[in-house]
């Protein structure tokens, strides 16, 4: 199971290493609101996250007490180390090989929930090539007291420099509810990608004041926003040339794809196929939470730099152990010809309550892609219509 599709777990996603982790099974919300390296005077300190210095080790086996890893993939190196440190005596160091990476996860806190926090993070690293270092900071959000895990959200850390430790943060808005499901606790994780070393230190975690018509708007966006992990594309944390979080759920023919700085709609990358005569793709997203009975809007942009190839759009349904029901080939998406220009296509559609007889829990959309196309994808979103 693990490869591409483990990275829908990732990112960016995380997802289906805290299957592993905790035993339980989720999928993603809210659209995280980024990486900064600017430090927001107005936050309170709230909590320490338990032995976030990494000075901790009672049981003398060179990882830091009190944190644990998720999941690990090929050949890492995670140890306690004395060469760097920005406060204290130790820090974590991390080195990854080629095709390798590593989530790694604190103990469950419970916090005071719909509030606004930052995460922030201490990270140093000697890699030349920091444009292109795959290091997330991010949340994960539980219930059932840490036992059951719900969903998570992170991102880059962007603002790394070679030589000198580097403040990163993550801003998230913690919520009550998801689904239905109450929240009652998180945890914080990182991610470290393929072929880097970084020492990280001095994790905290600050609850930030926001106004009630701040609050009011990011409980409206998470109630009608599904995030697609990884939509515009800017990971690819094992190196693959295969975005984070997305999957292949068909191919035939010559096909090439890859993560590319050729063209963006926006950030860095974007998902770039082409596809020979008599050859297809499709390219799958993570599962994502849905409410049944209620209408939905897929949008993308594409840049076509070849012929006006019809895109079809798929969902494949998913009840609540995660078992496959079927798919519903819904259509074409609405892609105005614009050869050489960023368009931006949509298609709505109202997702049933039941597929072959089964509750709908969870979907998955596919873009499926024909042949003879030149095409770029970024800026995917999935939403519910009012």
């Amino acid at each position: 199971m693990w490869g591409r599709e483990m990275y829908f777990g990732q990112l960016v996603l995380i997802g289906l290493f805290f299957l592993f982790a905790v035993e339980s099974k989720g999928i993603e919300i809210a659209k995280p609101e980024g990486i900064t390296s600017e430090k927001n005077e107005k936050a309170e300190p709230l909590f320490q996250i338990p032995n976030g210095n990494f000075e901790k080790d009672e049981d003398w086996d060179e990882f830091p007490d009190d944190w644990m890893v998720a999941w690990i993939n090929g050949t890492v190196e995670k140890k306690l180390s004395t060469e760097k440190f920005h406060s204290g005596e130790f820090s974590l160091v991390i080195r990854t090989k080629e095709r390798s990476s590593i989530g790694i996860v604190s103990q469950t806190m419970t916090v005071p929930l719909d509030r606004k926090y930052m995460i922030s993070g201490f990270f140093y690293t000697e890699e030349e090539n920091l444009e292109d270092l795959p290091v997330v900071l991010g949340v994960t959000y539980y219930y059932y007291s840490g036992a059951k895990w719900v969903a998570a959200e992170e991102d880059l850390v962007s603002n790394l420099t070679k030589g000198r430790w580097v403040r990163g943060t993550y801003s998230f808005f913690a919520p009550s509810k998801f689904e239905g499901q109450d929240v009652d606790s998180i945890r914080v994780h990182f991610i470290l990608g393929a072929n880097s070393t970084v020492h990280i230190d001095d994790l905290e975690l600050t609850i930030i004041p926001t106004s009630p018509e701040e609050i009011g708007k990011i409980k409206e966006e998470k109630q009608t926003k599904r995030w697609i992990q990884n939509s515009s594309f800017e990971t690819d944390l094992d190196k693959d040339e295969f975005p984070d979080a997305w999957m292949e759920s068909v191919r035939s023919g010559t096909v090439k794809v890859n993560h590319s700085k050729e063209y963006a709609h926006s950030g860095r990358y974007s998902f770039h196929i082409k596809t020979e005569p008599s050859s297809r793709i499709g390219l799958c997203s993570a599962p994502l939470a849905i409410v049944p009975e209620k209408k939905y809007q897929l949008s993308a942009w594409f840049l076509n730099t070849g012929e006006n190839i019809p895109i079809v759009f798929t969902v494949t349904y998913y009840n609540k152990d995660w078992k496959w029901l079927g798919v519903d080939s819904s259509g074409k998406l609405v892609l105005p010809y614009s050869k050489g220009e960023w368009v931006k296509g949509n298609y709505t559609f109202t997702c049933p309550s039941k597929f072959n007889e089964e509750d709908i829990s969870a979907v998955r959309i596919t873009f499926d892609i024909g042949a003879s196309s030149k095409l770029y994808i970024d800026n995917v979103e999935f939403m519910i219509v009012p």
